[in-house]
């Protein structure tokens, strides 16, 4: 486990240790320049990083994105409901700890994460997805 603040990450990982390294909306709370470097060494040769996380919005660049994330999630939002009133089975639930975790909004668009991230992890690959995400993919080298 990381023990992470929006300023520094602590703990113990072991060099070259692990096949697979992944993140679900973590990176945006962290500096890219400081966990990304820790987390590559983590892996083994061939070994592969993957993080999902949000990107700040990049205005005129993401508006197609943008406008389709919003037209999904009102979709989405109305198959959720028609199916909890025909169910009444809700599909999700929030823990009432939601509202006191720390949040970050993101600082980076994808393009700057993307600029941040070469500089760290060659051949790095990062694309913008769809629902406020950016993906970030690199495997080390064998």
């Amino acid at each position: 486990a990381v023990v992470t603040s929006p300023t520094r990450t602590t703990a113990h990982l072991p060099h070259m240790h692990y096949d697979a390294v992944t993140s679900i909306s973590v990176l945006h709370h962290l500096e890219l320049a400081q966990v990304l470097p820790r987390l590559a060494e983590t892996l083994r040769p061939g070994g592969l990083l993957i993080a999902v996380a949000l990107p700040k919005i990049d205005l005129p660049r993401d508006a197609i994105i943008e406008a389709l994330s919003v037209v999904g999630h009102r979709l989405l939002g109305a198959a959720f409901r028609l199916e909890q009133t025909l169910t009444g089975r809700r599909r999700y639930a929030y823990e009432s700890s939601v509202h006191v975790m720390p949040m970050r909004d993101a600082v980076l668009t994808t393009r700057q994460v993307r600029a941040q991230a070469a500089g760290v992890l060659p051949d790095v690959q990062v694309r913008r997805l769809p629902f406020w995400r950016y993906e970030l993919r690199w495997r080390r080298p064998r």
